[in-house]
């Protein structure tokens, strides 16, 4: 009887698959390296330098200067020929982003021939197409103006030029989290939407009665499943220190939830990847005139998280600080934030990892200065 239960279950044991779960990973990209990290342990797994020089073209993916593919895991970044360059066009290089090592250079079309600045790289993560917005001088019998170039995914060839015009250079612009919608912050602080496969527009937030009247400032700080997130700079005088005020609304049922006055200035406002938070890193005001302290940096090191519905301030977190700050990341679970405390001394540059659930600093990890971050599940 035994050895005919202990047969059962090695059959058993046999015929039931072996789950098998993804894990969660972050690329850190610095000039010359790229770095994977495990974010569960938060411990280095890899570095991987270049294998020439420094990487070519726009490095800055809050920009849109650059962009990843998350399922090919490709680095696309935009280039305009320097004295060290290695390309006398203007085009994008692709990079495989695990290796980095370099793939293709792709010069833009013919019909570019004067870009006026760098454009935007505006790269669903979904459909087979692409889009590079960018001026020209040329454009339009030479009064300039600005043109999408639609290229394929699979082989970075051109397909033409779009016919509806996305954003100007100075909008940003998210992605919705399915990536089947953009959403424009236009120079009106209003939102435009645009179907991200035909770059059509299929609606429109008018926020001009959602935000205050004659503010010194205004702004769409983050969007996120739905939620955008509206922040006013509300000082009196023009020589008062900034003040910066909060809120959010949400894009589906136009609910705006309490605004939030914080007396401070910000270096970044954003959401926490489900919504629930909201992330101020306050910044110390600039000081001018021939009294004024010696300032080296504007770094706090002070982040304030806040609970979107109420309003109410539920932690705070001090960081070390030096000569700047950045914040890279948040984990897509939102348990964690990653912070770089920048040194003009190199060796003193540091990632430090904080729990944003019970506000502590769980870790610090030695690293170059870092570009930008990137979440993937292996």
């Amino acid at each position: 009887m035994k050895k005919t239960i202990i047969l059962i279950a090695i059959v058993i044991l046999m015929i039931v698959p072996i789950l098998s779960y993804a894990k969660p990973f972050a690329y850190l990209v610095a000039d010359d390296e790229i770095i994977k990290l495990d974010t569960v342990t938060d411990t280095i797994v890899s570095r991987q330098k270049t294998t020439s020089n420094d990487l070519e073209g726009n490095l800055s993916l809050n920009d849109a200067g650059c962009a990843v593919d998350t399922i090919n895991k490709y680095l696309i970044t935009l280039y305009k020929p320097s004295r060290l360059g290695s390309e006398d066009q203007s085009g994008f290089f692709v990079y495989n982003l695990q290796t980095l090592n370099k793939i293709k250079f792709a010069p833009f079309p013919a019909v570019i021939k004067d870009p006026a600045m760098m454009g935007r790289i505006i790269y669903p993560q979904l459909g087979p197409k692409f889009y590079i917005a960018i001026e020209d001088a040329t454009l339009n019998n030479g009064q300039g103006g600005m043109i999408n170039l639609v290229y394929e995914k699979k082989t970075f060839n051109y397909l033409g030029a779009a016919s509806n015009i996305l954003n100007k250079y100075i909008e940003r612009f998210w992605f919705s989290e399915d990536q089947a919608k953009i959403y424009v912050d236009t120079i009106e602080s209003n939102i435009r939407i645009y179907d991200s496969q035909t770059l059509q527009q299929i609606g429109s937030v008018d926020l001009s009665n959602v935000f205050n009247k004659n503010v010194w400032g205004k702004d769409i700080e983050d969007i996120k499943n739905k939620i955008a997130l509206l922040a006013e700079n509300i000082k009196i005088q023009n020589d008062d220190k900034n003040n910066i005020a909060f809120l959010t609304y949400n894009l589906d049922d136009t609910t705006i939830t309490p605004r939030v006055i914080t007396n401070m200035d910000d270096n970044v406002i954003l959401l926490t990847p489900d919504s629930k938070k909201i992330l101020f890193n306050e910044t110390s005001p600039l000081v001018f005139g021939p009294k004024a302290p010696r300032k080296t940096a504007s770094s706090t090191g002070h982040i304030y998280i806040y609970d979107v519905k109420t309003g109410n301030r539920i932690g705070f977190v001090t960081l070390p600080t030096d000569f700047a700050e950045k914040i890279h990341g948040i984990r897509p679970t939102g348990d964690k934030l990653y912070y770089e405390m920048y040194s003009r001394d190199s060796s003193k540059i540091k990632l430090y990892v904080v729990d944003i659930v019970n506000y502590k600093i769980l870790k610090s990890i030695s690293v170059p200065d870092i570009n930008f971050m990137v979440f993937f599940e292996e």
